[in-house]
């Protein structure tokens, strides 16, 4: 199907290219007639005749190229695209340092940033209505992002520019990715989970299961739905105590009270109190229920949404705000668990583009699909 459509359009540019030469050949012939009835020697006026051919062959090529843009590509979102690869378009440019970095490593570290490089592409939505059919329908066409990998820096170009707000919080996340000296935090590590009057829930923290989320939650007005950011860490909690809490099959309710206390403050690690935002239940590897050692009462793996105090996790800016008030130690938790070949970079820069021009940036630039 690609293949048939890409012959007509063949097909249609060579007719369009042999009408504009027609054209042209037509008002050549008409000049020569028009100077010759009028008495003008023919070899006075070679270049006049030269100029007023090329301005006619101008007129052609913009004839046919605006026929063209009407017949193949009908499509308004494909054109815009189309468009925005010839004249350029705003994008953001972020550069990774890989030097050093073997083949594997860095092929994992462009797999690795791919979900963000697709997310981070432009879609254009036109929507057609038929006054005759009395129907509607939606054209979609995407302009993706790009990538050049080479062997000392990565270069990527999004398909359109990122808020600034976001890009802040991206260069945040890329510069705590490479920074693989900071020390790890231990495992596990103990916690206190202190709910007003209830007993306390002890929990011992799994820092390699941490993750930055943001998710859709429906908003105060209970119809709009709106971002919420938090840190997520799983951790082991006894089941004897969660019996005190009301049975293991129902995990306590988090409120406005409820707080995470670190015991202990590990090295360079800042904050030791944490707002507890839910708490819910995660299945193991071999069902919920584990037994650490033979004298050790049965533990249950449960899930951990925290923030900082004093931290509002709602709303669009969240991950900002989360990123500021958070301790790095807990963002490079999660990013040398879930981005192992980023750790490894040796620098990276952010920076807005202006204007990006495809044909005009070189060789070697790959365009991220929307899709795998």
């Amino acid at each position: 199907m690609a293949f048939l459509q890409f012959l007509l359009e063949a097909l249609l540019i060579v007719a369009m290219l042999v009408a504009v030469g027609g054209l042209c050949y037509l008002a050549w012939r008409l000049l020569d007639g028009v100077l010759k009835a009028c008495g003008v020697p023919a070899r006075r006026v070679w270049g006049d005749r030269a100029m007023v051919g090329l301005t006619v062959v101008g007129i052609g090529l913009a004839v046919a190229g605006f026929v063209w843009l009407a017949q193949v590509r009908p499509n308004q979102a494909q054109t815009r695209v189309w468009l925005s690869k010839v004249f350029g378009y705003p994008a953001t440019r972020i550069t990774v340092n890989v030097e050093g970095l073997g083949a594997a490593t860095r092929r994992a570290l462009v797999d690795e940033l791919t979900p963000m490089m697709r997310a981070q592409r432009a879609r254009f939505r036109y929507r057609i209505v038929s006054s005759r059919m009395h129907t509607s329908t939606t054209v979609r066409a995407d302009l993706p992002s790009r990538y050049r990998l080479g062997r000392t820096r990565l270069e990527i170009v999004t398909g359109r520019p990122i808020d600034p707000e976001k890009q802040r919080a991206l260069g945040q996340v890329l510069h705590a990715a490479g920074q693989p000296s900071a020390p790890a935090l231990p495992e596990p590590l103990w916690a206190d989970v202190r709910q007003g009057q209830a007993p306390v829930l002890e929990a011992a923290l799994l820092p390699h299961t941490a993750t930055l989320r943001v998710d859709d939650v429906v908003g105060p007005a209970g119809y709009e739905r709106q971002q919420r950011c938090a840190l997520q860490v799983q951790g082991l909690v006894s089941v004897d105590v969660l019996d005190a809490h009301g049975g293991p099959l129902r995990p306590p309710p988090a409120d406005a009270d409820t707080r995470l206390i670190l015991r202990t403050r590990p090295h360079g690690l800042r904050q030791t109190r944490l707002r507890v935002l839910d708490m819910t239940y995660v299945p193991g590897e071999h069902g919920r229920l584990i037994k650490t050692a033979p004298h050790d009462s049965w533990r249950i793996y449960m899930a951990f949404s925290l923030v900082p105090e004093g931290t509002s996790p709602d709303g669009d800016d969240c991950d900002t705000r989360l990123l500021d008030a958070l301790d790095p130690a807990w963002v490079q938790a999660d990013l040398h668990h879930q981005l192992p070949a980023l750790s490894q970079a040796k620098g990276v820069r952010v920076a807005p583009v202006a204007r990006f021009l495809p044909w005009q940036a070189g060789d070697g630039w790959v365009e991220v699909p929307a899709r795998p």
